[in-house]
């Protein structure tokens, strides 16, 4: 398979926009790499090796690059080859238990929360466009089609095409609440 990641510029590119999805700011190059070296375990951490892995611009980079993303995977239960198509922004949720199939595609800007399995028992795995949140304890198995700005909502099981959600309507309450106080008694026991 064509890397997806072919020059510098590129990778910094994705390395920013993961950093700024996990982080909320991209404070530079060193700052960000020292924040990476004291939470090496961090999702930001995980993220940056594994588009350096992707990159494998230099193979004792690309040695180490693995190295590492082995080690955090083992620790977090994270299973996402460098082999694996993902656009930019990827979001790791609570960041553990993690299980991506390396033939699946990912678009850009993608939430991906704990517990999330994306596999394929017949070949070719899911095709997840971009804008795209994914709840905790979902399965998404075969070569299902997901389209851009959906919503996969905790615990369900894809094994069909979805496509873009209607746009639901902005909710507005018709009353008010207002509390009242409770009335007391005075009679006793």
């Amino acid at each position: 398979m064509k890397p997806q990641i072919n020059d510098r510029h590129v990778l910094m590119d994705f390395i920013k926009h993961d950093y700024y999805r996990t982080v909320g700011h991209w404070p530079g190059l060193f700052p960000a790499l020292l924040h990476m070296w004291r939470n090496r375990t961090s999702p930001e951490a995980f993220l940056f090796w594994f588009r350096i892995a992707q990159w494998g611009g230099n193979p004792f980079l690309l040695a180490w690059a693995k190295w590492r993303l082995r080690h955090i995977a083992k620790i977090r239960n994270i299973d996402i080859p460098p082999s694996t198509r993902i656009g930019k922004g990827l979001y790791l949720g609570h960041f553990m238990c993690i299980v991506i199939n390396p033939t699946a595609v990912i678009g850009d800007n993608c939430n991906l929360s704990q517990f999330l399995s994306i596999g394929a028992n017949d070949g070719t795995a899911a095709h997840i466009g971009n804008n795209v949140y994914i709840g905790p304890h979902v399965s998404i198995v075969e070569n299902v089609r997901i389209g851009n700005n959906v919503t996969i909502g905790p615990g369900r099981l894809s094994r069909t095409t979805s496509r873009k959600m209607p746009p639901q309507p902005e909710f507005r309450p018709e009353f008010s609440i207002t509390t009242v106080p409770l009335a007391t008694s005075d009679a006793g026991p």
